[in-house]
């Protein structure tokens, strides 16, 4: 019935939204085990937990966090890399301060698994993103947007891969995600200057930033 007590009648292709709200301090493990859900149609209800966390502002301890993805760019293209051409000066600045890896392995050998495991955590088999029939990122899969969302991150997006794309629901736990449109690719000069725009916009917020930009090269001969 509805909250006058009037039958509610649901037609097929309806969507149902049942929420419930629970107050608890730690939160309690309260949630049901799958069996004990009523069926619905052909399968059983799911229940999902929605957190909310305030905002937290940066600190030295609690530091804000940039990942910034450099998709189809070959090691050996970059100065950082061994290449003899000084072609990535601030990217060598950088490693210089910081902790530069010289072996790395990627979890795929292209774009739709290996994003979904640096977002999830986990290898392909584990998220299920493994071909373009099922590319896909499954809802019920933490990705570090929703965790850092939880942990009081404000999360903004910023794709130049197609791919990437909240059509295959990688904008899974992200406030602000911008991704392409019309099927195109995003160059990384259009990217950087939104990406960098929503940064100075939460600027005295904590915030996680994810920048995946899209490389490509004139002439791959040179």
């Amino acid at each position: 019935v509805d909250k006058n007590g009037a039958p509610f009648v649901l037609s097929a292709g309806d969507d149902l939204t049942l929420r419930t709200h629970v107050v608890s301090t730690p939160p309690m493990d309260w949630l049901a085990t799958e069996d004990d859900l009523p069926k619905v149609g052909f399968g059983r209800l799911q229940l999902r937990e929605h957190v909310e966390a305030p905002i937290e502002l940066a600190s030295e301890g609690l530091p804000n966090i940039l990942l910034v993805v450099m998709d189809t760019l070959r090691a050996d293209r970059t100065s950082l890399g061994g290449n003899s051409a000084l072609t990535t000066p601030f990217l060598d600045g950088l490693a210089k301060e910081g902790t530069s890896y010289g072996q790395a392995r990627a979890t795929s050998s292209w774009t739709w698994p290996s994003t979904a495991s640096l977002l999830t955590g986990r290898l392909p088999a584990g998220h299920g993103v493994q071909e373009s029939g099922s590319s896909y990122m499954h809802g019920e899969i933490d990705t570090i947007a929703e965790i850092m969302q939880r942990r009081g991150l404000a999360t903004g997006g910023f794709v130049g891969n197609r791919l990437v794309s909240s059509n295959f629901n990688f904008d899974q736990g992200f406030q602000t995600f911008f991704d392409p449109q019309a099927n195109e690719f995003v160059a990384g000069s259009e990217i950087v200057p939104i990406a960098k725009r929503w940064i100075s916009d939460h600027k005295d917020e904590r915030f996680f930033a994810y920048v995946h930009l899209i490389t490509f090269f004139v002439n791959m001969n040179k």
